[in-house]
């Protein structure tokens, strides 16, 4: 029986964690499971605040799926900016720019 069967409840934590991909490849395994959950991550400084030219913020993947009855489990896979780091990375490696919008 799994930790989170047996307890309610599962957590995990990572300390200096990198980029890991999808969280929403995660949180979709345990919603196919009937559980809630949640991932997230902090990243390092990529993008620059509102009217600022010097990165300060990162940004910080979230994921959440749970069980839908009837439906296909929700999931939620975001990151709270308005590209994701990974895709920035490969902007950068293909020397291309970042459109705007």
């Amino acid at each position: 029986m799994a930790h989170s069967e047996a307890f309610g409840i599962s957590l995990a934590t990572v300390r200096n964690s990198n980029h890991f991909g999808t969280c929403g490849y995660y949180t979709r395994k345990a919603a196919s499971k009937g559980f809630y959950s949640m991932v997230q991550s902090s990243a390092g400084p990529t993008m620059a605040p509102w009217g600022g030219k010097d990165p300060l913020l990162g940004t910080n993947p979230l994921s959440i799926s749970f069980p839908a009855s009837d439906f296909d489990d929700f999931t939620l896979d975001i990151a709270v900016s308005a590209i994701a780091k990974g895709k920035i990375r490969s902007y950068e490696r293909e020397n291309k720019k970042i459109p705007l919008g």
